[in-house]
């Protein structure tokens, strides 16, 4: 799976479980997607988070074939 990279906004935040989070964002290229962001919250890990309300980021994502989610892999914020 190729990652696609854009500019989003982070419109909804849902806890998923301990350490993950669904997003809702809206970005510049795909428009409103929801995607996973698995392992988030670990202390760790490539990705910075969690997730914040309203914020400007670059993210990355990949495809999952027949599925709603899309999967986090890069989480930059803007500032």
């Amino acid at each position: 799976m190729r990652l696609r990279r854009s500019l989003a906004l982070t419109l909804r935040v849902i806890d998923y479980s301990e350490t993950s989070q669904i997003a809702r964002l809206y970005t510049r290229d795909e428009g409103r997607v929801s995607v996973i962001a698995k392992g988030i919250k670990r202390p760790n890990r490539d990705l910075r988070g969690p997730l914040d309300l309203l914020c400007h980021a670059t993210v990355g994502f990949t495809p999952r074939p027949q599925a709603e989610l899309l999967v986090l892999r890069s989480y930059h914020v803007n500032t």
